[in-house]
């Protein structure tokens, strides 16, 4: 209890807003354990066995609940965590990601309970928070290596597609299960969040945009168009529903030419609906999917991503040293967030007006486009594309020494300086970033504006000199003394701490922090100012 206290007074203290009431839930822990469950939430049909039996196989589709111990409350919001992994099976997919929990005939295919260590942190942060989680394993494979970037095209797009009637499958599932079990999970319908990782930041940012199938190989410049299948003189779709079923997973896909099933549909009459969406990485298919009558989006990524565009570019598939192989151009967060501005769709998020430390450290790398988080990975390692991400190497190693593949070796390429400590300090800024802007999308309840944000005047604020070199100089009036001074960095961590203060005067010293920009936040009995210190 005393770290969520801890965890909880110090959100407090940097977010400059509260809420009626507790003002507490969904914005900072409140509960101290987590319950988790597994079940099925439906059936389809996975292409990972056709190499070897021709046709595909029919599989359960894992999720995995995590649900505040002890709680009473019995609508809650919902968020649908889809794990990274390349869509492909652990550990075929040569990375750290896309582990899960299974045995038996199920695991040789590639389904099974996702227990990423990022997945599980933040699967676990958001029901101590009072969210209920479903973090759910979906259909993958593709070719990634195929010799021709036509196949890489057609196996890509079809596997995101799975990935989206996957998604939609479980939202109903759950408004099934609250409809005809009783809400057995204790959800509120009406507020659900997909949040993608990685390649699930894919399924997510495709399923919040996605409501026309046409859009695909017409709304796409072409990209999901192959060669002439049918000899009628025009390309064909990469993806058609009568083959693999409609763009919700609610129709029957047969392969015409062998008549094999690649599509069952799941839950028919139920509504796919959901109200927000979250990438940490990943990219949409295409922009001109989007349109105003889409939802908000917020988005996480590594500007330096050399594998998903933060504007726009290939999609490339890493190959450890060798060079990645290209396969179709796409918009990433960068481009996906500032048209959802455009067309209104952020209007809830910038209505907070919001100046925490997260929101004031965004906004220095995003243009103003809110809703857009450029999270900076390790400056030396142009690579480090997923900071967020850590794993056990000892683990890690086992298996690729077993499987005779590289996922160890593949993800220090580009986290050599992963740990548990470095990727929950990002996870700090993801979860600190989301919950007050969730808060508002998901209406969770009504935000008071506190008075504490101060201006310079007020307290007859100086800082001197700004850009600083060694050392800076903070002053006030005498009757307005700071009680404290923070300094976070652009991704929202604290570097630099003094408390218990009670001087109009301090001197604040570079010491061993490098040079940028950083957020300065000065406390006062009543209110807090913040500024932008650079630091030469």
């Amino acid at each position: 209890m005393k770290q969520a206290r801890f965890v909880s007074l110090l959100l407090m203290a940097v977010w400059t807003f509260t809420a009626y009431g507790q003002g507490i839930r969904y914005l900072h822990p409140v509960f101290d354990s987590v319950s988790v469950s597994n079940t099925f939430y439906g059936m389809n049909v996975t292409i990972l066995s056709v190499p070897t039996t021709g046709k595909g196989t029919r599989v359960p589709l894992p999720v995995s609940i995590y649900s505040p111990t002890g709680d009473t409350v019995k609508n809650r919001p919902l968020v649908i965590y889809i794990h990274t992994g390349n869509f492909l099976p652990f550990p075929q997919n040569q990375g750290t990601a896309g582990r899960t929990v299974n045995g038996g005939a199920l695991a040789a295919l590639g389904m099974g309970f996702p227990v990423d260590s990022p997945l599980v942190e933040i699967c676990t942060r958001l029901a101590k928070m009072g969210y209920v989680v479903a973090a759910i394993d979906y259909r993958t494979g593709w070719n990634p290596v195929a010799s021709t970037q036509t196949e890489r095209v057609n196996t890509l797009i079809n596997a995101a597609y799975r990935g989206v009637q996957d998604f939609r499958t479980a939202v109903r599932f759950f408004k099934k299960t609250f409809k005809e079990a009783g809400n057995p999970y204790g959800i509120d319908t009406s507020k659900i969040v997909a949040w993608g990782q990685g390649s699930g930041g894919y399924v997510s940012l495709a399923s919040s945009v996605l409501d026309n199938y046409l859009d695909i190989p017409l709304a796409s410049k072409g990209k999901f168009i192959g060669p002439d299948i049918t000899g009628d003189g025009f390309g064909d779709p990469y993806v058609l529903p009568p083959v693999h079923g409609d763009i919700y997973g609610t129709s029957l896909g047969i392969n015409p030419t062998n008549g094999d099933t690649l599509s069952l549909p799941n839950h028919v009459g139920y509504s796919s609906d959901f109200q927000l969406s979250v990438n940490m990485g990943g990219a949409l298919p295409d922009t001109l999917w989007l349109d105003a009558t889409d939802l908000p989006l917020i988005s996480f990524q590594e500007p330096r991503d050399p594998f998903a565009p933060y504007k726009e570019g290939l999609v490339l598939v890493p190959r450890g040293t060798m060079a990645p192989l290209p396969v179709v151009e796409v918009q990433g967060s960068y481009l996906a967030v500032e048209k959802a501005r455009r067309l209104g769709l952020q209007k809830k998020m910038i209505d907070l007006k919001l100046n925490d430390v997260y929101t004031q450290a965004a906004n220095v790398k995003n243009d103003g486009i809110e809703g857009l988080y450029p999270i900076s990975g390790n400056p030396l390692n142009p690579l480090d594309s997923d900071p967020w991400n850590w794993w056990d190497t000892a683990f890690m190693a086992s298996v690729e020494r077993q499987a005779g593949t590289g996922n160890n070796t593949n993800g220090l390429l580009t986290n050599p300086d992963m740990s548990a400590a470095k990727a929950r300090r990002y996870i700090d800024t993801i979860i600190g970033y989301y919950a007050p802007r969730a808060f508002a999308v998901l209406n969770l309840g009504t935000f008071v504006n506190t008075p504490d944000l101060l201006k310079d005047t007020d307290v007859g604020f100086k800082l001197m000199p700004n850009p600083m070199v060694n050392q800076t100089l903070l002053q006030t009036n005498p009757d307005f003394p700071m009680k404290s001074v923070t300094l976070y960095d652009l991704n929202g961590r604290v570097v630099r701490k003094l408390s218990g203060l009670n001087t109009n005067s301090i001197t604040v010293h570079r010491n061993e922090l490098s040079q940028g920009a950083y957020i300065l936040q000065v406390g006062f009995k009543k209110g807090v100012i913040s500024k932008t210190l650079l630091i030469q």
